[in-house]
């Protein structure tokens, strides 16, 4: 299920889920907001602002690196 309101919720049901740890996920996100609560957790967060691009989704996988 994915939340609408708290993406931190989502995560953490994610993680409760799959047993992965909040380290090895990533998450792409434009709110602003998102990004910081799921930060938050550990989880590598990468703001698009203004729309997903191969770029955004490259430098993401680097970070996570």
């Amino acid at each position: 299920m994915i939340y609408k309101a708290n993406k931190k919720t989502h995560f953490k049901e994610l993680q409760t889920t799959t047993g992965i740890p909040f380290e090895d996920m990533i998450f792409f996100d434009s709110e602003q907001g998102n990004i910081k609560s799921v930060k938050k957790l550990g989880v590598t967060s990468v703001y698009y602002p203004d729309g997903m691009t191969e770029a955004i989704w490259r430098s993401g996988l680097e970070q996570e690196e």
